[in-house]
């Protein structure tokens, strides 16, 4: 089980990654219903985070969690943590 604990991980991050991307999407889409102004503007930037930090999960999972490398534990561990 040790040897595939950081393969489980490195999938958990992912799925979660994908997750937050749905959910930058779906705030995406809530912003282009409003009226263009700065509450619009503030929910893109909202999405854009989002977006932003999901992809960060994934590329950090794929690249550094799948070969079990500490520096993308705490990568990920922070950029999780900041954004839930």
């Amino acid at each position: 089980m040790k040897t595939f604990a950081h393969k489980i991980g490195a999938v958990m991050y992912f799925i979660w990654g994908l997750l937050h991307l749905k959910a930058a999407y779906s705030v995406y889409q809530l912003g282009t219903s409003l009226e263009a102004g700065m509450i619009q503007g503030r929910i893109f930037q909202g999405a854009w985070n989002l977006l932003f930090f999901a992809l960060v999960g994934i590329t950090v999972a794929v690249i550094f969690n799948w070969h079990n490398s500490r520096l993308g534990y705490w990568i990920n561990l922070i950029t999780v943590s900041v954004t839930d």
